[in-house]
C-alpha cells in the first residue's frame, strides 16, 4: 500500500510503563499497527528506531525510579509524515537541543540514539509545559 492509500486517519495510543523491559513490547505494538496501516519497511524501521531510542532515553535518564511516571506513545498513520508523539511526566529533556556527536566522540559508549532519531525522522519538535513533555516526530 502506498502513502496515498493511507487517506483515512488511523491512530494507536500505547501507555508504556516506565520500565526498560516494556520498550520492546511498545515497539512491537507500534510496528504491528504500522504494518496494518500499510507503511513500507523503511518507514516502519525508522519508526521502530525512533520509538525505541526515545523510550529508552526517557526511562534511563528521565525516571528517578520505576513507577509513577506516565509515558504515552501516540502514532497516527496518515500521508507523510507519519505522526509519532511521545508524551510523558518524566524530567524535562529537550532532545532537539542536543548537538550532533563530534568526530572525536566516537570512542564514548552510547550517545548515538538522538543522532539516529534525527537521521530517521523528517522533523523533531519538543515542548514542555505544566509537568508534561511532548516530543513530536514526523517519519
Amino acid at each position: 500500500m502506498t502513502d496515498a492509500a493511507l487517506s483515512d486517519l488511523q491512530t494507536l495510543r500505547i501507555a508504556v510503563p516506565d520500565l526498560l523491559g516494556e520498550v520492546d513490547a511498545a515497539v512491537a505494538r507500534a510496528d504491528a499497527f504500522a504494518a496494518q496501516a500499510g507503511l513500507d519497511e523503511d518507514r516502519r524501521y525508522a519508526l521502530q528506531v525512533c520509538i525505541e531510542e526515545a523510550l529508552a532515553n526517557l526511562i534511563m535518564h528521565g525516571v528517578a525510579g520505576p513507577g509513577g511516571k506516565q509515558i504515552v506513545v501516540t502514532l497516527t498513520a496518515s500521508p507523510p509524515p507519519v505522526a509519532l508523539q511521545i508524551t510523558d511526566t518524566c524530567m524535562p529533556f529537550d532532545v532537539t537541543a542536543v548537538p550532533p556527536p563530534t568526530a572525536g566522540s566516537d570512542q564514548a559508549p552510547g550517545g548515538r540514539g538522538i543522532a539516529l532519531m534525527r537521521a530517521f525522522s523528517k522533523h523533531m519538535r519538543y515542548s514542555s509545559e505544566g509537568g508534561r513533555n511532548l516530543l513530536d516526530i514526523g517519519i
